[in-house]
């Protein structure tokens, strides 16, 4: 079994389940995105259909930071980064199909009608709703079914890597470090003696009062990540949770972001765009850290922008209202920031567990119909 048990478990049920599927339930498979399956993955899922025909065509991210610039509007790659099929060529990829599979294109409505054969749309990805008309579907027969949750423990584990890394000012420490400077030969050599508490940028996450917005899988999973650090917790969400003994005391959205050390944001990326709007933002005492790896749309990043430039706040994020700034990034880089772009998901272990779910969703469709 592999070493993380629960992708050991699920490969090894799958295994299983895909052992009593004797022939190919589909006659032609159509993948109409690029999308991440390892080698022993694509081999299981070709036992699964006589033919799979990839579609779509994929874009360069230089063109995608030139069409950003050309809308004069917030774009993310995930718009850009496949040119989606439409209308007609869409329908002509998939009217002899009786499965798709998608990440991004948006099955239309007439493409649904016009295709008498499809029976199954597997999307891999985290949400479906948006993307294809699910009462149509269902009324057509057309199963649709969708992978909600693969990365919690992934960005969880992220969100403590990068609140930890501006903690402790890591960016600057290994700037040092390569130019051969460390902070105890500065002060044996008195070139650097730290006179009172702000010239020492380093802190410990030990006991920091963090608010979490949002009560979702994945801010319970950093709740549990937390746990070592004896951390003051406190959370926000729409729905107010039972008070059990476990969940951290319930704050107001301006109460966590005025008593907080740490704002760790982790909504549904539909929770309403700029939630955390600028009075949010100004809320913040200087010196708290601000920490997005839910949705950049969710986020004032103007008023974040200004006050991280006015080092007022530390960040650490890993998502935007659009594309990365990249000059802003570049700037605030050198104040101890910490930037990386949609990677807080995006490990081996995630990946692969997407695509167990994505092939456990299309098992039990095949075996609900045999």
């Amino acid at each position: 079994m592999r070493q993380n048990r629960t992708i050991g478990q699920l490969e090894e049920a799958n295994l299983k389940a895909e052992a009593g599927i004797e022939k190919p339930y589909f006659n032609k498979l159509v993948v109409t995105d690029p999308i991440i399956l390892f080698p022993d993955q694509w081999a299981r899922l070709k036992r699964l259909s006589k033919s799979i025909v990839s579609a779509g065509e994929q874009t360069s991210i230089d063109e995608l930071y030139d069409h950003a610039q050309k809308e004069s509007k917030p774009i993310c790659w995930t718009q850009l980064a496949a040119k989606p099929l439409e209308g007609e060529a869409l329908e002509k990829e998939v009217k002899d199909a009786d499965g798709i599979v998608a990440c991004w294109t948006t099955v239309h409505e007439k493409a649904l009608r016009n295709s008498p054969n499809l029976k199954y749309i597997g999307y891999w990805t985290h949400q479906a709703a948006h993307r294809v008309n699910m009462d149509l579907a269902k009324s057509l027969g057309i199963r649709v079914d969708y992978v909600p949750d693969y990365g919690t423990s992934a960005v969880a584990s992220q969100t403590l890597a990068g609140t930890l890394m501006v903690l402790r000012n890591m960016p600057n420490e290994m700037k040092m470090t390569q130019q051969g400077k460390w902070h105890h030969e500065l002060l044996k050599t008195r070139q650097r003696v730290p006179l009172t508490e702000e010239q020492i940028p380093q802190e410990d996450l030990w006991f920091k009062k963090v608010g979490i917005v949002g009560w979702g899988p994945i801010a319970q999973q950093v709740k549990k990540v937390l746990a070592p650090f004896e951390c003051d917790l406190s959370y926000w969400s729409r729905n107010k949770r039972p008070n059990d003994g476990e969940t951290p005391e319930y704050k107001s959205l301006e109460g966590i972001f005025s008593d907080s050390d740490i704002v760790s944001v982790h909504l549904n990326p539909y929770a309403g765009d700029k939630i955390i709007s600028r009075d949010l933002i100004y809320r913040m005492r200087p010196g708290t850290i601000f920490v997005n790896t839910s949705a950049g749309t969710l986020v004032d990043q103007e008023a974040l922008f200004e006050r991280l430039k006015s080092g007022e706040l530390r960040t650490y994020l890993d998502v935007y209202e659009g594309l990365p700034p990249k000059a802003d990034i570049r700037e605030l880089s050198s104040k101890g920031n910490v930037f990386t772009y949609r990677s807080a998901w995006f490990t081996k272990d995630a990946v692969r567990l997407k695509g167990e779910k994505f092939l456990r969703n299309i098992e039990n469709f095949i075996l609900s119909k045999n």
